[in-house]
């Protein structure tokens, strides 16, 4: 029974790392070719704006993808020296600040995605609210992760087996 929640975010995580990998090519091709059409006299008008765009969605994605392998920054060291039931309740605490985070990440996210909806980029037109879109993207792959790993915790303490 439950199989199909890891399942589900393992397509999640594919998902994830596909359209961050695509939109990157995305970029990096879009940016040589505005060097190549710049040096032959005749820029992309719309390059350097779609660049930004994908740079949001990719810094975006980057930090899920980055949070779900650990690739962030942690000092652990006293934590580590503490007893398991107060490690387990600093990362649930740790855990609890981040779903705050995405919480207001995801609710501020929406109100700028719902207020852009009708507001066009320079010269791409498209809504802004497509960009804007990454922000509560984030932030649901943010709870999500955040999520998984506390129930980790939880389940590997039950077992004897939490780790710093």
């Amino acid at each position: 029974m439950a199989e199909p929640v890891p399942a589900v975010l393992r397509a999640v995580e594919r998902v994830v790392d596909g359209l961050a990998v695509t939109l990157f090519l995305m970029m990096f091709a879009l940016v040589l070719a505005s060097v190549v059409t710049r040096a032959f006299g005749e820029p992309l008008v719309w390059g350097d704006e779609l660049t930004r765009y994908l740079f949001v969605w990719i810094a975006l994605l980057g930090w899920a993808v980055a949070m779900r392998r650990g690739s962030h920054i942690a000092i652990g060291n006293i934590v580590a020296l503490l007893p398991a039931p107060v490690r387990l309740g600093f990362e649930l605490a740790a855990g609890a600040g981040v779903l705050v985070l995405a919480a207001v990440l995801a609710r501020n996210g929406l109100t700028l995605v719902e207020r852009n909806l009708d507001i066009e980029t320079v010269t791409l037109f498209f809504p802004f609210a497509v960009v804007y879109a990454a922000v509560p993207v984030a932030a649901l792959l943010l709870a999500l992760e955040t999520l998984r790993r506390m129930a980790a915790s939880v389940l590997a303490f039950r077992a004897g087996s939490l780790r710093p």
